[in-house]
């Protein structure tokens, strides 16, 4: 601090010198001594004096000891003297415009959740109010600005753009009015994060760097370095066009290729602006963790979305796909080989497992028998009724209940292998749940003519789409 007044000296600037005060009175004691031994140093740059900072505001010492502390400096030096506060402190306590030499008011509309539009109107209009409140006392603004970033509170949004609307109107109406002020602040201080939030941070006029953040006339950038992450957008998208896109695209029609072009742009601008957002702000150890966390789930939602994309595209858009067959009509002449369907069940609920049976039961297929394998399921209640409906539907159905049998599913469908009717030529395997269409074995056992062809899988849908939008989304998707 003892610098301060040399400095500003060389450079053609004044002083308004400050002691922090806090609820450490040991402390304060040494920013009293120290304020007063500057102040009595014959620096022509040193105007003004401030005895602490919002101390009432943050409720640190009681009006008395404040005043106290204002008394002795007055006392013990030659320059006006006050202390900064918020207008409604001010207010709050006349007494203390009674024992300064200035008003020294904090005006912040971001922090009473003001809009942008009115944020500068508002400024004006309580350092008017304090001039009625107080007409014998000169009025200092040592605070005012707005935030260039940071979490949005109540209507005030903090943002680059409005910083530059702010200071821009702000500073031109200050200079017709020639109003003595201080704009908060000069450089971006990160460590304000911990006392502030998110916006503490970015109330500077040039970063933590240095750097001017925007001129004080013509257009306002947001994102400065706009072209390097839109760049950054471009190849990342034409990557993962490449990596879905280009190995299946004589598959897809243009349409499809337009579709999933668009989504694997979006996906890679969102990666980018949220790599951008994070680029821009001040890290801390904990948001670092954040924003990497972020950044990977962003990634892994990107590979799900584009997977479903294509298949989407691959759907709507195919012109015909190497895995695309429809249900075969075989000839008048055809023989039909027998057919062993295997059901493994376990603790099933048997009104289930009866639609199921039934729906085999309408199978239009001549040969073919059905083998219910009920396997560790201890309720008589639960496989009994299965047995019995078994027995009722008769024929080609035959029921097996096996008690501590090993292996799950695959032990039951094993046994079921053993059980399985010699002449039998493909066996189908299906669950508790399916209701099979009575077309089925007659549609995809011709495939088998094929002799390249071992395993036929049918496709499977959900039965019960109507009961529910969630159900009716299931099913489409």
């Amino acid at each position: 601090m003892e610098f301060v007044p040399e400095l500003a000296e060389k450079y053609d600037l004044n002083v308004t010198m400050g002691a922090w005060i806090d609820a450490d009175l040991d402390k304060n004691r040494r920013e009293i001594e120290s304020l007063i031994e500057l102040s009595n140093q014959n620096s022509p740059t040193i105007v003004r004096l401030l005895v602490g900072n919002e101390v009432l505001l943050r409720k640190d010492i009681i009006p008395d000891q404040l005043i106290d502390y204002i008394r002795e400096v007055k006392t013990r030096t030659w320059r006006p003297v006050s202390t900064s506060e918020t207008w409604d402190m001010w207010l709050a306590h006349p007494e203390l415009a009674e024992e300064v030499d200035f008003i020294a008011l904090h005006i912040l509309p971001y922090w009473e959740g003001l809009s942008i539009d009115a944020a500068v109107n508002y400024v004006f209009y309580r350092f008017n109010a304090m001039r009625e409140a107080f007409p014998n006392k000169p009025i200092i603004i040592t605070e005012v600005g707005w935030p260039s970033d940071g979490q949005p509170f109540k209507n005030a949004t903090a943002s680059l753009a409005n910083q530059a609307q702010f200071l821009r109107q702000f500073l031109n109406r200050a200079t017709e009015q020639k109003i003595t002020y201080y704009v908060i602040e000069a450089f971006d201080q990160p460590w304000k994060v911990e006392l502030e939030g998110s916006a503490g941070a970015y109330w500077g006029i040039f970063n933590a760097d240095r750097e001017l953040k925007f001129p004080m006339k013509g257009d306002v950038t947001p994102m400065p370095d706009w072209q390097a992450w839109a760049t950054g957008a471009a190849v990342l998208s034409i990557f993962l066009m490449a990596l879905f896109l280009f190995s299946r695209h004589r598959r897809l029609k243009l349409p499809g290729k337009i579709f999933f072009g668009i989504v694997a742009n979006l996906a890679a601008s969102v990666i980018l602006w949220s790599a951008a957002v994070a680029a821009q702000q001040y890290q801390t150890g904990v948001s670092l963790v954040f924003w990497t966390l972020l950044l990977l789930m962003q990634a892994m939602a990107v590979v799900i979305l584009l997977t479903e994309s294509m298949e989407i595209a691959e759907v709507l858009w195919h012109r015909k796909g190497k895995r695309t067959f429809k249900p075969l009509q075989p000839p008048a002449d055809f023989t039909f080989p027998k057919v062993s369907v295997h059901l493994p069940i376990h603790n099933e609920p048997p009104e289930m497992v009866r639609e199921t049976l039934e729906a085999l039961a309408r199978v239009a297929y001549p040969n073919l028998e059905v083998l219910v394998l009920d396997n560790n399921t201890k309720d008589p209640a639960v496989w009994e009724p299965v047995q019995k409906d078994c027995e009722r539907l008769g024929g080609v159905f035959k029921f097996f209940h096996l008690e501590n049998w090993p292996g799950f599913k695959a032990g039951a469908i094993n046994f079921g292998l053993e059980q399985t009717a010699s002449d039998a030529e493909i066996i189908a395997v299906i669950d508790s749940d399916y209701i099979i269409s009575p077309d089925w074995l007659k549609s995809m056992v011709p495939y088998f003519e094929d002799e390249k062809v071992g395993f036929v899988q049918s496709p499977q849908d959900y039965r019960d789409r109507g009961l529910s939008t969630f159900k009716s989304m299931c099913y489409w998707e």
